[in-house]
């Protein structure tokens, strides 16, 4: 919904100056509810017949009439026994204006013009605290970015905005940059867990960390408080929307790291076997007997055998193992270098549901719980195998395609009774010996004739003795095929234990009473009437353990309470 200016044409009915006065004394400050604003004290245009009106708080120009707020901060909430929002130094921006002239905390943040001021988290200082939380959530240390951005504004015509994240000078959430939206932070819930005294570690084995990776986040709000004071519907003169750009579980499985090794293992011993070939007087000797045994040449006097030359290419084996695998939709990364797999959020639920996250995480409804959905377990199972699977396929690709490369230099002298001797070169891989290319003979006409005659079967029978000289590599192959389901399984147990069980939750389009009347966070149901936030995300850590718990806001915007100067007896709201 958009936020637009109505010149409301409301009139009170002028039986004299003193009853106008009169009445506008008797009414005290009203804050905005989701109900339409009602007051027996004002009295419209015709309500009062054929008496002329007169308008108290024109719409049109209401300068002065109005105490307003607005607070942006990239951080709220509680964590590790902290209030984020008493912690000064992330309360971010908040203007009020009590109808005469706007004021700002903290004083030194930059005037962006009608009464509305910006000032990004300053990550330094709060580093320099020494909080538990900042060893747990990671933020940029400076705002080049720009996903650090806090505003907000409040005049006295009734309107009121605000904006935190990754937000411009003015609190509009910014456009999309050419390369991408950049990342907000890291929390790490492993660490986290540990501070509430929650192991991980007993309750997931095979996992040695978890965090997630928070794109940039970003929420505005905006309120007009004058026309919804006449009568219009809250829908039409509150604005809340939020931009959250990504959100990656990233988990830390020592398993991922076994297959990297076992991989890496078999390259080393592949190299190894291979250059062992050279000089090797048995595996020259076989080939020798293999010649001899597919042509019979007469009466060998004397031989000799000599490999001279063995390489195999395992570059594309090597690099499987330290590569970065993923599904087609990008909903799971497995970086085998590093031993950890990656979920991506968006790409998941677009997986699983496509024509309801066609817009990743931005244009849910209020409240909505991300991760809490069985069905995306399943989706995340059915990714990760096929990812897993596909590598190993590749790996064994990889491999015989390698072997299949290795190639081998060898010379075999024969010499045979009553015959010239007879010179049989060798340089080729396995693959053209196997298809009778790469041999070639020399000498005597009738010997040599014999040997390039029958190349066809020959290389055949060498390139069979070159493998069989080789270790096996199908047990390996066959070890990284029998390691897919169980680590299938681990991240499925993590995803559950963690997403399902109610140890994390994540909910986007985070807002108090929402238009569309679902449940609101609880923690911010104490909320006063009449004020309305937004926030990006909320992450809840052991919600159930109350107060102890974590709830952390990121991209938070505030506006409200809104009162008329001209009916208030008292302070509004406090400003």
């Amino acid at each position: 919904m958009t936020s637009l200016s109505r010149t409301v044409r409301g009139r009170i009915a002028a039986a004299g100056v003193a009853a106008f006065t009169a009445v506008v004394v008797a009414v005290t400050w009203s804050s905005v509810t989701d109900a339409a604003w009602v007051s027996n004290e004002w009295v419209h245009a015709g309500d009062l017949d054929g008496q002329a009106g007169m308008r108290t708080v024109d719409c049109a120009a209401p300068d002065g009439a109005y105490a307003t707020r607005g607070n942006g901060r990239v951080l709220s909430g509680s964590a590790l026994g902290i209030d984020l929002d008493t912690l000064a130094q992330v309360t971010g921006v908040e203007t009020t204006n009590d109808g005469s002239r706007a004021q700002v905390s903290p004083g030194t943040a930059t005037d962006s013009g009608e009464d509305g001021y910006s000032n990004p988290l300053n990550v330094v200082v709060l580093q320099a605290l020494e909080l538990d939380l900042t060893e747990v959530l990671q933020l940029p240390l400076d705002n080049s970015t720009g996903v650090l951005g806090q505003y907000g504004q409040a005049q006295s015509t009734g309107l009121s905005s605000a904006g935190a994240g990754f937000v411009d000078g003015t609190g509009a959430i910014s456009v999309k940059p050419g390369g991408g939206y950049p990342q907000l932070g890291t929390l790490r819930l492993s660490s986290l867990l540990d501070s509430l005294g929650y192991d991980l570690g007993t309750v997931l084995s095979g996992v040695a960390d978890v965090s997630l990776e928070i794109g940039a986040v970003a929420g505005r709000a905006s309120l007009d408080g004058c026309d919804y004071m006449w009568g219009a519907d809250i829908e039409d003169v509150l604005d809340r929307e939020y931009l959250a750009a990504g959100l990656v579980t990233e988990i830390d499985s020592p398993t991922v790291g076994t297959l990297s090794q076992t991989v890496s293992g078999l390259v080393t011993t592949l190299n190894g076997a291979v250059a062992g070939l050279v000089g090797n007087g048995g595996v020259a000797s076989e080939l020798l007997t293999g010649l001899l045994g597919v042509v019979d040449l007469g009466v060998v006097s004397t031989s000799q055998s000599e490999i001279t030359g063995a390489t195999i290419d395992l570059t594309a084996v090597s690099d499987l193992a330290t590569a970065t695998r993923s599904d087609e939709a990008g909903a799971v990364a497995v970086n085998f270098g590093e031993g950890t797999i990656r979920i991506d959020t968006a790409a998941l639920l677009a997986r699983a549901y496509p024509d309801e996250y066609g817009n990743g995480l931005n244009g849910l409804d209020p409240n909505t719980n991300i991760l809490d959905d069985p069905a995306v377990v399943e989706e995340l199972s059915e990714a990760l195998t096929e990812v897993l699977a596909d590598w190993v396929d590749a790996v064994d690709d990889a491999v015989q395609a390698a072997l299949d490369g290795l190639r081998i230099e060898a010379q075999l002298v024969v010499s045979v009774v009553l015959l010239p001797t007879v010179n049989i070169a060798i340089d080729a891989s396995l693959d053209e010996l196997e298809a009778g290319d790469g041999i070639n003979a020399t000498g005597g006409l009738v010997l040599s004739g014999l040997v390039n005659g029958a190349t066809g079967l020959i290389g055949p029978v060498l390139a069979g003795i070159i493998r069989g000289a080789l270790p096996a590599v199908s047990a390996t192959l066959s070890e990284l095929d029998l390691a897919v389901d169980p680590l299938v399984e681990v991240v499925a147990d993590v995803y559950s234990a963690l997403f399902l069980d109610g140890i994390v939750a994540v909910t986007v389009n985070a807002q108090n009473d929402p238009s569309t009347g679902d449940a609101e966070p609880a923690d911010w149901a104490g909320l006063p009437d009449g004020r309305y936030d937004v926030a990006a995300l909320r992450i809840g850590v052991l919600d159930a353990l109350g107060d102890a718990d974590v709830r952390l806001y990121l991209g938070r915007a505030s506006v409200g309470m809104t009162c008329s100067i001209a009916t208030a007896e008292q302070e509004c709201a406090g400003y």
